[in-house]
Protein backbone atom coordinates (compact mmCIF):
# COMPACT_ATOMS: atom_id res chain seq x y z
CA UNK A 1 0.00 0.00 0.00
CA UNK A 2 3.04 2.23 1.12
CA UNK A 3 4.69 1.63 -2.82
CA UNK A 4 1.52 2.19 -4.59
CA UNK A 5 1.10 5.72 -2.43
CA UNK A 6 4.30 6.64 -3.24
CA UNK A 7 3.53 6.07 -6.97
CA UNK A 8 0.45 8.10 -7.33
CA UNK A 9 2.16 11.16 -5.39
CA UNK A 10 5.33 10.92 -7.52
CA UNK A 11 2.51 10.53 -10.66
CA UNK A 12 0.78 13.72 -9.20
CA UNK A 13 4.13 15.46 -9.06
CA UNK A 14 4.96 15.25 -13.01
CA UNK A 15 1.44 16.25 -13.70
CA UNK A 16 1.70 19.44 -11.67
CA UNK A 17 4.93 20.15 -13.07
CA UNK A 18 4.23 19.91 -16.39
CA UNK A 19 0.82 21.21 -16.35
CA UNK A 20 2.95 24.15 -14.41
CA UNK A 21 5.75 24.33 -17.16
CA UNK A 22 2.61 24.60 -19.70
CA UNK A 23 1.39 27.54 -18.02
CA UNK A 24 5.01 29.73 -18.39
CA UNK A 25 5.93 31.54 -21.16
CA UNK A 26 9.35 32.12 -21.70
CA UNK A 27 8.92 35.78 -21.12
CA UNK A 28 7.82 35.19 -17.95
CA UNK A 29 11.17 34.20 -17.44
CA UNK A 30 13.65 36.52 -19.23
CA UNK A 31 13.88 34.22 -22.34
CA UNK A 32 13.19 35.63 -26.01
CA UNK A 33 11.07 34.02 -28.24
CA UNK A 34 12.91 33.53 -31.18
CA UNK A 35 10.80 31.74 -33.49
CA UNK A 36 7.08 29.12 -33.71
CA UNK A 37 7.23 26.87 -30.75
CA UNK A 38 5.47 23.58 -31.07
CA UNK A 39 4.79 23.37 -26.76
CA UNK A 40 2.36 25.85 -25.10
CA UNK A 41 4.88 26.64 -22.70
CA UNK A 42 8.39 26.26 -21.41
CA UNK A 43 10.56 23.43 -22.73
CA UNK A 44 12.14 20.41 -20.50
CA UNK A 45 15.64 21.82 -21.32
CA UNK A 46 14.62 25.06 -20.37
CA UNK A 47 13.31 24.87 -16.55
CA UNK A 48 16.47 22.79 -16.23
CA UNK A 49 18.37 24.89 -17.48
CA UNK A 50 16.92 27.86 -15.26
CA UNK A 51 16.73 25.99 -12.11
CA UNK A 52 20.40 24.79 -12.79
CA UNK A 53 19.52 20.53 -12.81
CA UNK A 54 20.50 17.99 -15.61
CA UNK A 55 17.44 17.78 -18.35
CA UNK A 56 17.74 13.88 -17.61
CA UNK A 57 16.78 14.31 -14.13
CA UNK A 58 14.00 16.52 -14.57
CA UNK A 59 12.64 14.70 -17.43
CA UNK A 60 12.68 11.52 -14.93
CA UNK A 61 10.70 13.98 -12.39
CA UNK A 62 7.82 14.65 -14.74
CA UNK A 63 8.06 10.96 -16.13
CA UNK A 64 7.23 10.15 -12.08
CA UNK A 65 10.38 7.54 -12.04
CA UNK A 66 11.87 6.53 -9.09
CA UNK A 67 14.66 8.63 -8.51
CA UNK A 68 16.32 10.94 -5.42
CA UNK A 69 14.75 14.30 -4.95
CA UNK A 70 17.09 16.31 -3.23
CA UNK A 71 15.37 19.47 -1.22
CA UNK A 72 17.56 21.83 -3.36
CA UNK A 73 17.09 20.66 -6.49
CA UNK A 74 13.24 20.16 -6.00
CA UNK A 75 13.01 24.19 -4.44
CA UNK A 76 15.49 25.43 -7.30
CA UNK A 77 12.55 23.54 -10.24
CA UNK A 78 9.66 25.64 -7.84
CA UNK A 79 11.62 28.93 -7.73
CA UNK A 80 12.09 28.15 -12.24
CA UNK A 81 8.59 27.65 -12.56
CA UNK A 82 7.48 30.48 -10.30
CA UNK A 83 5.85 28.69 -7.70
CA UNK A 84 4.32 30.47 -4.88
CA UNK A 85 4.08 29.58 -1.40
CA UNK A 86 1.01 27.56 -1.81
CA UNK A 87 2.35 25.65 -5.24
CA UNK A 88 5.73 24.82 -3.57
CA UNK A 89 4.48 23.47 -0.67
CA UNK A 90 2.10 21.48 -2.60
CA UNK A 91 5.11 20.28 -4.90
CA UNK A 92 7.54 19.65 -1.20
CA UNK A 93 4.38 17.19 0.20
CA UNK A 94 4.18 14.84 -3.32
CA UNK A 95 8.05 15.09 -3.43
CA UNK A 96 7.75 13.48 0.24
CA UNK A 97 10.16 16.94 1.52
CA UNK A 98 9.71 18.08 4.50
CA UNK A 99 7.62 21.40 4.86
CA UNK A 100 8.05 24.03 7.43
CA UNK A 101 5.39 26.62 8.06
CA UNK A 102 6.10 29.76 8.02
CA UNK A 103 4.11 32.13 10.19
CA UNK A 104 3.20 35.96 9.41
CA UNK A 105 5.15 38.34 11.69
CA UNK A 106 1.58 40.50 11.93
CA UNK A 107 -1.19 38.30 12.77
CA UNK A 108 -4.74 39.79 12.26
CA UNK A 109 -7.90 38.84 14.31
CA UNK A 110 -10.52 39.93 12.08
CA UNK A 111 -14.32 41.28 12.88
CA UNK A 112 -15.55 38.00 11.78
CA UNK A 113 -13.37 36.25 14.16
CA UNK A 114 -14.66 37.84 16.78
CA UNK A 115 -18.05 37.44 15.57
CA UNK A 116 -17.09 34.00 15.72
CA UNK A 117 -15.69 33.82 19.73
CA UNK A 118 -18.70 35.61 20.53
CA UNK A 119 -20.93 32.69 18.85
CA UNK A 120 -19.05 30.15 20.86
CA UNK A 121 -20.51 31.33 24.19
CA UNK A 122 -21.15 30.16 26.83
CA UNK A 123 -18.11 27.96 25.79
CA UNK A 124 -14.30 30.07 26.69
CA UNK A 125 -12.66 29.87 23.47
CA UNK A 126 -9.43 32.12 23.24
CA UNK A 127 -6.92 32.87 19.84
CA UNK A 128 -3.40 32.65 20.11
CA UNK A 129 -0.26 32.06 17.97
CA UNK A 130 1.76 29.26 17.80
CA UNK A 131 3.83 30.41 21.16
CA UNK A 132 0.63 30.98 22.83
CA UNK A 133 0.70 34.42 22.91
CA UNK A 134 -2.82 35.39 23.60
CA UNK A 135 -4.70 37.72 20.83
CA UNK A 136 -8.25 37.53 21.24
CA UNK A 137 -11.15 36.05 23.48
CA UNK A 138 -14.34 35.76 24.22
CA UNK A 139 -16.38 37.22 27.40
CA UNK A 140 -16.56 33.03 28.84
CA UNK A 141 -13.56 32.93 28.37
CA UNK A 142 -12.60 35.88 31.34
CA UNK A 143 -15.46 34.88 33.30
CA UNK A 144 -14.00 31.43 33.84
CA UNK A 145 -10.17 32.25 34.10
CA UNK A 146 -10.23 36.15 35.05
CA UNK A 147 -8.79 38.63 32.56
CA UNK A 148 -5.60 37.27 30.57
CA UNK A 149 -2.05 38.43 31.68
CA UNK A 150 -3.61 40.09 34.61
CA UNK A 151 -0.46 41.74 36.37
CA UNK A 152 1.94 38.75 35.13
CA UNK A 153 3.63 41.00 32.92
CA UNK A 154 3.32 38.13 30.24
CA UNK A 155 0.81 38.10 27.24
CA UNK A 156 1.14 34.46 27.05
CA UNK A 157 -1.27 31.64 27.78
CA UNK A 158 0.94 29.05 28.75
CA UNK A 159 2.82 31.89 31.01
CA UNK A 160 -0.73 31.73 32.56
CA UNK A 161 -0.97 28.34 33.66
CA UNK A 162 2.26 27.83 35.67
CA UNK A 163 2.60 31.12 37.13
CA UNK A 164 -0.97 32.48 37.79
CA UNK A 165 -2.60 31.25 40.86
CA UNK A 166 -5.97 31.30 39.37
CA UNK A 167 -4.77 28.08 37.00
CA UNK A 168 -3.76 26.09 39.84
CA UNK A 169 -6.77 26.85 41.72
CA UNK A 170 -9.20 26.26 39.60
CA UNK A 171 -8.12 23.51 37.54
CA UNK A 172 -8.90 20.18 39.29
CA UNK A 173 -5.90 17.85 39.10
CA UNK A 174 -3.22 20.70 37.94
CA UNK A 175 -0.39 18.44 39.40
CA UNK A 176 -1.31 15.63 36.85
CA UNK A 177 -2.61 17.65 33.98
CA UNK A 178 0.75 19.84 33.72
CA UNK A 179 3.24 17.22 32.27
CA UNK A 180 0.74 16.04 29.25
CA UNK A 181 0.31 19.85 28.56
CA UNK A 182 4.36 20.80 28.58
CA UNK A 183 4.44 17.24 26.35
CA UNK A 184 2.05 19.12 23.94
CA UNK A 185 3.62 22.64 24.13
CA UNK A 186 7.07 20.70 23.04
CA UNK A 187 5.50 19.10 20.11
CA UNK A 188 4.75 22.27 19.04
CA UNK A 189 7.75 23.88 19.61
CA UNK A 190 9.22 21.24 17.29
CA UNK A 191 7.03 22.62 14.61
CA UNK A 192 7.98 26.53 14.92
CA UNK A 193 11.68 26.25 16.02
CA UNK A 194 12.95 29.69 14.49
CA UNK A 195 10.18 31.30 16.39
CA UNK A 196 11.63 33.53 18.64
CA UNK A 197 9.03 34.90 20.63
CA UNK A 198 8.59 31.21 21.74
CA UNK A 199 12.01 30.41 22.51
CA UNK A 200 11.95 33.45 24.54
CA UNK A 201 8.80 32.43 26.08
CA UNK A 202 10.49 28.82 26.54
CA UNK A 203 13.23 30.28 28.74
CA UNK A 204 11.81 32.51 30.50
CA UNK A 205 9.30 30.35 31.60
CA UNK A 206 12.46 27.34 32.20
CA UNK A 207 13.70 30.11 34.65
CA UNK A 208 10.23 31.07 36.42
CA UNK A 209 9.07 27.69 37.30
CA UNK A 210 11.11 24.58 38.44
CA UNK A 211 7.77 22.48 37.57
CA UNK A 212 8.07 23.99 33.89
CA UNK A 213 11.67 23.25 33.74
CA UNK A 214 11.97 19.72 34.38
CA UNK A 215 8.88 18.77 32.68
CA UNK A 216 10.32 20.29 29.30
CA UNK A 217 13.14 18.65 29.98
CA UNK A 218 11.50 15.07 29.56
CA UNK A 219 11.96 13.81 26.34
CA UNK A 220 8.15 14.02 25.97
CA UNK A 221 5.66 15.03 22.98
CA UNK A 222 2.17 14.33 22.52
CA UNK A 223 -0.16 15.79 19.85
CA UNK A 224 -3.15 17.86 21.30
CA UNK A 225 -6.16 15.50 21.45
CA UNK A 226 -9.92 16.58 23.27
CA UNK A 227 -9.38 16.68 26.42
CA UNK A 228 -11.37 16.65 29.75
CA UNK A 229 -10.67 19.68 32.37
CA UNK A 230 -12.46 19.78 35.44
CA UNK A 231 -12.53 23.44 36.52
CA UNK A 232 -13.66 24.38 40.25
CA UNK A 233 -15.02 27.94 39.95
CA UNK A 234 -15.67 29.66 43.11
CA UNK A 235 -19.17 31.19 41.65
CA UNK A 236 -20.48 28.51 40.07
CA UNK A 237 -18.66 25.14 41.23
CA UNK A 238 -17.92 22.43 39.90
CA UNK A 239 -17.69 22.39 35.56
CA UNK A 240 -16.39 20.00 33.41
CA UNK A 241 -15.26 21.24 29.74
CA UNK A 242 -13.83 19.42 26.43
CA UNK A 243 -11.02 21.50 25.21
CA UNK A 244 -10.67 20.78 21.02
CA UNK A 245 -7.89 22.54 19.67
CA UNK A 246 -9.01 24.17 16.14
CA UNK A 247 -6.57 25.63 13.10
CA UNK A 248 -8.10 27.55 10.64
CA UNK A 249 -7.02 26.60 7.48
CA UNK A 250 -6.37 30.29 6.02
CA UNK A 251 -4.40 31.66 8.82
CA UNK A 252 -1.85 29.20 9.74
CA UNK A 253 -0.48 31.70 12.53
CA UNK A 254 -3.66 31.17 14.69
CA UNK A 255 -4.56 28.29 16.75
CA UNK A 256 -8.09 28.70 18.27
CA UNK A 257 -9.01 26.99 21.72
CA UNK A 258 -12.10 26.24 22.53
CA UNK A 259 -13.61 24.24 25.64
CA UNK A 260 -16.90 22.84 25.91
CA UNK A 261 -18.78 22.17 28.43
CA UNK A 262 -19.99 18.44 28.07
CA UNK A 263 -23.13 18.35 30.22
CA UNK A 264 -26.31 20.77 30.91
CA UNK A 265 -24.97 21.50 33.69
CA UNK A 266 -22.17 23.25 32.91
CA UNK A 267 -23.88 24.76 30.21
CA UNK A 268 -26.40 26.14 32.27
CA UNK A 269 -23.77 27.37 35.08
CA UNK A 270 -21.48 28.81 32.33
CA UNK A 271 -24.68 30.87 31.11
CA UNK A 272 -25.71 31.76 35.13
CA UNK A 273 -21.68 33.07 35.16
CA UNK A 274 -22.04 35.46 32.27
CA UNK A 275 -25.29 36.61 33.07
CA UNK A 276 -23.68 37.90 36.48
CA UNK A 277 -20.52 39.38 34.75
CA UNK A 278 -20.74 42.77 32.90
CA UNK A 279 -20.00 43.16 29.51
CA UNK A 280 -17.19 45.09 28.41
CA UNK A 281 -15.72 46.38 25.54
CA UNK A 282 -13.00 43.85 23.21
CA UNK A 283 -9.27 44.49 24.66
CA UNK A 284 -7.66 45.90 22.11
CA UNK A 285 -4.71 44.12 22.51
CA UNK A 286 -7.22 41.15 21.22
CA UNK A 287 -6.87 43.46 17.48
CA UNK A 288 -3.44 42.10 16.00
CA UNK A 289 0.12 41.40 17.41
CA UNK A 290 3.23 42.74 15.28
Amino acid sequence: MSEERDDLRREELGRFLRERRDEIQPEDVGLVRRARRRVRGLRRHEVADIAGVSVTWYTWLEQAREINVSVSLLDAVARALKLDDEGWRYVRRLAGAPVLESHPARVEVTPSLRILLDDLMPSPAVLVTPGFEFLAWNRSFTAVWGEPDAGLGNHSGLWDVFMSPVFRERFQNWEQMMPDIVARVRAEYGKNPGDPTFRALIADLSEASDEFRSAFQRPHVARFTEQIQVVNHPKIGRVELQQQLWRPLDRPGLLLFVSLPLDLESRGRLALLLDAEPETEPDARGLSLQ
